[in-house]
Order: structure tokens, then C-alpha cells, then sequence
């Protein structure tokens, strides 16, 4: 009796989780860069330690 109680789910893709990507999303790369590139323009001087800090 409790063999004929299955039911067949329907087969769905799976959701990613979270929020979709946008398709001209930056990389984490990128993101870097231009913002270097932004501070480096403001003449803003690096902070850290190191060579030329």
C-alpha cells in the first residue's frame, strides 16, 4: 500500500543562490584598479607599510 503513494516530482533547474550577476560586472581585479587609478588621479599618497609608503 504505501508503495503506490509516490508521486513523481517534476524535474527543475536548480536557482542559483543570492542576487544575479550583472552582465557588465566588474571583476574584484578591476574594481582594484580602478580605484588605484582614482587615487593615484586625487594625488592621494598610499598608506601601509613597505617601500615608498
Amino acid at each position: 500500500m504505501a508503495r503506490d503513494k509516490n508521486i513523481p516530482l517534476p524535474v527543475t533547474e536548480k536557482q542559483g543562490r543570492g542576487r544575479p550577476r550583472k552582465p557588465d560586472a566588474m571583476t574584484n581585479a578591476q574594481r582594484q584598479a580602478a580605484f588605484r587609478a582614482r587615487r593615484k588621479a586625487a594625488g592621494k599618497a598610499r598608506h601601509g607599510i613597505g617601500k615608498g609608503a
